[in-house]
């Protein structure tokens, strides 16, 4: 029984008397939920705001759920790629158990534009049900969106620590209740609201503000988002900056609505999105996704960022992992870097997206598709605490099905730290692969490497909001313009003639202040010697 099983903490103060709830009604969704009057109540309308036209808001999208066969718009969602769109994660709480539809392309949410069918979600890993803190969702679409048309397009995101400043004027836009309480129609509207800091934001609320929201409102209350429109975007510019959450009633004064703010590192979206900035170095919506057509492994076959060509002989630990395809062509994914002539380290968030026996590494050739030996990977063993949304404890110990040829001139071994050796800050380390020459960009199959700084994982965390674990090790200019990029996860991140460091995840590809996150190879060195 679903009824009110969530309302803990200070979400258990949700009543008919306080009035806080989420915007979607924290009450219907947490309470049982077969009434069509429940329902009713939920697909309303924004507060004080204009009617909206979905040639200015075509990025917006009704989240609909079906029930007892009919379709019911419960919140808002917005659109970051043709398959994929951000919504707020107490949303899809009642998924897969009631199947969700989103439809984009029209001012109506119960007609027109198109209409199609969420396949998954991943909702933030860190989402608290009771504080709504990291309350965000991202969606999966079971068929692209027609994003050729007028009405339906994709919006940008904040990169990863970007700000928005105190006084901007946002827009949130939905299909929200015009007042509390109101049923209101299913046509689009919008307001302009602006932010406030998240220090009065917390001050007005009582607590509860953290720095995975955003908020925004007039202290003299009349005008923001209300029941319905959970999900939706808060936009400034052509940017989503948050998702709207939760807030005491709707658009009353002094109680600005709560927003998910989207420059919090969520790599679950990584998982996701295949177009957003936020994600690991391979792009894991690469490799989560399907990956059947030929230009979407040549859209992420890229380089190292600010780096020089790179000589095998000089290189000669490093490895290509490529998959097979049914016409005999080869795709390169990650890299990975020899440690005996049947084992290689490489990130666990590289392996398992392939079928086994389509699993190859390339060794002994700066070329990705040509030279060298080529042997199929027999099995791999990642790390057993290895976290796909966090990226902690990304490392895996590829087993080969036969022996490299260390006699050859391009192919030999690397060492490797003891358990808990250090390395320390400004040591230049070595990263090679054949990744991104910059972010988005298509590059070649040819080997690439640059000189990086290490860094203290003190400072790193500072960069990534306390994301890096001692299971990491970071590098990379403050300035940026050099590092890896998409392609080069699993790579080696080498100092010397050991491998300290497995190319894991990034904010983007080489940004300022944005360092490059690796595996550090001597946290890990025991449990690597028991699966050699």
């Amino acid at each position: 029984m679903k009824l009110f099983v969530l309302l803990l903490a200070a979400v258990a103060a949700v009543s008919a008397d306080t009035g806080r709830r989420n915007y979607t009604g924290i009450d219907a969704l947490r309470a049982e939920r077969p009434s069509i009057i429940a329902r009713g109540i939920i697909g309303t309308r924004i507060v004080g705001g204009n009617p909206g036209d979905i040639f200015d808001i075509p990025y917006i999208l009704a989240l609909i759920e079906e029930d007892f066969g009919f379709l019911w718009q419960i919140c808002g969602a917005v659109i970051i790629s043709p398959t994929r769109a951000l919504t707020a994660a107490h949303c899809t709480e009642w998924f897969p158990d009631y199947p969700l539809f989103v439809r984009g392309g029209s001012t109506n949410s119960e007609q027109g534009g198109q209409l199609v069918t969420v396949a998954s979600l991943v909702d933030h890993p860190a989402y608290d049900p009771y504080t709504l803190d990291n309350d965000i969702s991202v969606l999966r679409l079971a068929e692209p969106l027609n994003v050729a048309l007028p009405g339906m397009s994709a919006i940008g995101m904040p990169t990863q620590g970007a700000g928005t400043a105190v006084g901007t004027m946002a827009r949130v836009s939905g299909w929200g209740a015009l007042y509390e309480g109101h049923p209101g129609t299913e046509f689009l509207r919008y307001v302009y609201v602006p932010v406030i800091s998240n220090a009065e934001c917390n001050v007005l609320n009582g607590g509860g503000i953290t720095p995975g929201m955003i908020c925004a409102g007039f202290p003299e209350g009349g005008r923001d988002a209300c029941q319905g429109d959970s999900g939706g975007p808060l936009t400034a510019g052509n940017q989503v900056i948050g998702i709207v959450s939760w807030g005491w009633g709707c658009a009353r004064p002094n109680l600005p609505g709560v927003y998910a703010r989207l420059f919090i590192l969520f790599v679950a979206v990584a998982t996701i999105s295949a177009d957003t900035d936020i994600r690991s170095y391979t792009g894991l919506d690469a490799l989560i996704a399907e990956r059947t057509s030929v230009s979407t492994r040549a859209n992420i076959s890229n380089r190292i960022v600010g780096g020089n060509p790179g000589i095998i002989e000089d290189i000669p630990y490093i490895l290509a992992m490529i998959a097979s395809y049914p016409d005999g062509t080869f795709s390169h994914f990650c890299g990975a870097a020899i440690i005996s002539a049947t084992r290689a380290l490489t990130a666990a968030h590289c392996t398992g997206v392939y079928a086994l026996d389509r699993m190859y590494v390339r060794a002994g050739s700066i070329n990705t598709q040509q030279g060298g030996q080529l042997v199929r990977i027999a099995n791999f063993f990642n790390h057993p605490a290895f976290d796909r949304y966090t990226l902690n404890n990304d490392i895996s110990v590829l087993h080969l099905e036969e022996s490299l040829n260390l006699a050859l001139p391009g192919i030999s071994t690397i060492g490797m730290p003891i358990q808990g050796a250090g390395t320390a800050a400004g040591t230049m380390a070595r990263v090679a692969g054949w990744g991104a020459l910059y972010e988005g960009h298509i590059g070649h199959e040819n080997l690439r490497y640059v000189m990086v700084p290490i860094i203290t994982n003190a400072q790193c965390s500072t960069s990534y909001y306390g994301q890096i674990t001692a299971g990491m090790i970071c590098a990379g200019y403050s300035e940026g313009g050099r590092n890896s990029c998409e392609r080069d996860s699993g790579g080696p991140l080498t100092s010397g003639n050991l491998v300290i460091g497995i190319v894991s995840w990034a904010e983007g590809c080489a940004r300022p202040n944005l360092p490059g996150v690796y595996a550090r190879v001597a946290h890990y060195r025991n449990w690597i010697d028991t699966n050699m």
